[in-house]
């Protein structure tokens, strides 16, 4: 009964202001991912110091595969005159200069994970949510997210509220003014007023008929029709 109670206690929920937000998987364009609920390993120490005291230990090997270096926890809860011993590895990459701390923090989580410790955390909903820069999950959406987890405490129901993005309040500068070149030709419309054209009247077309000019009747005279003598060929 001593150990369910011990166990009980170690499962137990940490408060809203221990959680905190990192992405999982992404889409293609890394626009959009999974918010995933963590807490720092220093509150699962809290945690432990808190229901056991000085009744646990834990201890760290490291292996270097290829890129990557690996670690073993072996965390061990002294229960009475029994010890439990649970195990969790974790990795990453040798050229992190936190190596060695990333890669224990997380093999130090996993084993308690094992005893209970933290292991809700993976059982919470995953939120696909709007990021911002370098694969950042918005201040907005995070107190959304913090939001859905503190209900969820209270009433064991998840409402998660996607927050409406800010509108960007960045100034836009405004167009470059370019000066006029007076040797230069305008090519800006001109404003000179256009005179309207002219509205006064244009007289039609007279459609009075004209008179056709009548061939003259006058009579031709008929060419002369006298013969004329015609002179003899001479006899002389």
């Amino acid at each position: 009964m001593e150990d369910e109670k011990i166990l009980e206690q170690l499962s137990f929920p940490f408060p809203a202001k221990a959680l905190q937000w990192r992405v999982g998987p992404c889409n293609r364009d890394k626009t959009r991912g999974v918010a995933l609920a963590y807490v720092d390993s220093r509150d699962y120490i809290e945690r432990l110091n808190t229901v056991l005291g000085l009744g646990w230990e834990d201890a760290y090997t490291f292996t270097v595969v290829g890129t990557r270096i690996v670690c073993k926890c072996e965390l061990r809860l002294h229960l009475g005159e029994r010890s439990i011993v649970r195990t969790g590895d974790g990795d990453c990459e040798l050229e992190d200069p936190n190596a060695t701390t990333v890669a224990s923090a997380q093999a130090f989580k996993r084993a308690c994970v094992k005893f209970g410790l933290g292991a809700y955390l993976y059982a919470l909903p995953l939120e696909w949510v709007a990021l911002e820069g370098d694969k950042n999950i918005p201040s907005e959406v995070q107190i959304s997210l913090n939001a859905a987890y503190k209900r969820w405490l209270e009433t064991g129901e998840w409402i998660f509220t996607r927050a409406p993005r800010a509108p960007s309040t960045k100034p836009v500068a405004a167009p470059a003014l370019v000066e006029d070149d007076a040797s230069a030709p305008s090519t800006a419309p001109s404003t000179k007023p256009v005179a309207a054209p002219s509205t006064k009247p244009v007289a039609a077309p007279s459609t009075a008929p004209v008179a056709a000019s009548a061939p003259s009747t006058k009579p031709v005279a008929a060419p002369s029709t006298v013969p004329v003598a015609a002179s003899a060929p001479s006899t002389k």
